[in-house]
C-alpha cells in the first residue's frame, strides 16, 4: 500500500469516532463525527456531478467514504463493548 496518506486519514476518523463515542454523553454528540463525514461526502458527489464531472470532488468524496467506513468500524467496535460489557454485568447480577 503506497498510499500512507489515505491510510493515515482512515486511522484518524477511526480514533477521532472511538474518542467521542467512549467519552461523548449523548447519542447525536456521538453521532456528529460520522454524519459530517457522510453529509460531506454527499456534498462532494454533488458538485462532481454539478460541475460537469470535475474528477476532484469525486476523488474527494471517494476519500471521505474511505474514512466513514472507519468511523463505522469504530462504532462497530463501540458496539461490541458494550454488548460485552452488558453480558457481563448481567452474568454477575445471576450468579
Amino acid at each position: 500500500m503506497n498510499e500512507y496518506w489515505l491510510f493515515a486519514i482512515c486511522v484518524a476518523a477511526f480514533a477521532a469516532q472511538l474518542v467521542v463515542c467512549f467519552w461523548g454523553r449523548r447519542l447525536w454528540l456521538r453521532l456528529l463525527p460520522t454524519l459530517s463525514l457522510v453529509l460531506t461526502g454527499i456534498v462532494f458527489f454533488a458538485l462532481f456531478y454539478l460541475t460537469d464531472g470535475n474528477w476532484a470532488w469525486l476523488l474527494l468524496a471517494v476519500i471521505l467514504q474511505n474514512a466513514t467506513g472507519a468511523a463505522v468500524v469504530a462504532w462497530v467496535v463501540y458496539g461490541g463493548y458494550r454488548l460485552v460489557k452488558k453480558f457481563l454485568s448481567l452474568s454477575s447480577k445471576n450468579t
